[in-house]
């Protein structure tokens, strides 16, 4: 399965979309602010945002239909394993899964009150949630049951992302790079040098990964190709987060 996550910055150095493509608006067909979103392949993806909202597209993206989360809340991100399962996390740590593509879906007992804002799963049993103070979930279930990880900080944790099973990152405030080799029993706090939000990882394959983020004056972006023992650099002269 080739996962997809359109991030602006992943998209242009990681995937080297050319200049040619460009980028263009699309019709979303709602208001709402949306945050998470997830491609499985070129066609088929999923969105989320605020007052529960999500949307699918069939089409890659020119039409976009709305589906029922039975939520309010701000929807943060969303992830998918084929066409039928995924999962959403939300502000108040709540996590919801669906088994039928998003016609229905339901809430899991995350035990958790803290907004979580972002979610992965290595299959369709193990899988991480991450967010606010810290807070580092997991399961071995499929979502039914999710226990806590001690992250060893208390900052905001953005986005997780794992090579495997056992090796997985996580990313946040304070341009945080947390490290497992071990599935979360233990996490390792990697030095960046830098004291910039990080709102987003991806690796894709086992040793090449990207991280993005910014000061509020420059957006950053980090880059391993050795599994996540060191990483470089660049910056980028523009104000807005990525």
């Amino acid at each position: 399965m080739k996962r997809i996550i359109y991030c602006l910055l992943i998209v242009l150095f990681v995937t080297n979309l050319s200049a040619q493509e460009g980028w263009y608006r699309q019709k979303s067909n709602t208001t709402n602010n949306l945050r998470g979103l997830y491609f499985l392949d070129s066609l088929i993806g999923w969105t989320c945002g605020g007052t529960g909202t999500i949307l699918h597209t069939e089409d890659g993206g020119k039409i976009w239909k709305k589906q029922n989360s039975k939520s309010n809340k701000w929807l943060t991100s969303i992830q998918f394993l084929n066409n039928n399962i995924g999962w959403i996390t939300s502000a108040g740590g709540t996590i919801q899964k669906t088994t039928d593509g998003g016609q229905n879906w339901i809430l899991q007992n995350s035990n958790n009150s803290a907004d979580l804002f972002d979610v992965f799963f290595i299959d369709s049993l193990k899988g991480w949630a991450v967010g606010d103070s810290g807070r580092i979930l997991h399961t071995i279930d499929g979502g039914q049951n999710w226990e806590k990880q001690n992250s060893g900080v208390v900052n905001v944790l953005f986005s997780v992302s794992f090579i495997d099973s056992l090796k997985g990152f996580i990313v946040g405030d304070k341009g945080y790079i947390l490290e497992t080799n071990n599935s979360g029993q233990n996490w390792i706090i990697k030095e960046t040098k830098l004291n910039r939000v990080l709102v987003q990882m991806q690796f894709i394959d086992s040793i090449t990964g990207w991280a993005v983020g910014s000061d509020g004056n420059f957006g950053v972006i980090l880059n391993t190709t050795n599994g996540g023992e060191t990483w470089n650099s660049k910056f980028i002269d523009f104000a807005a987060r990525v």
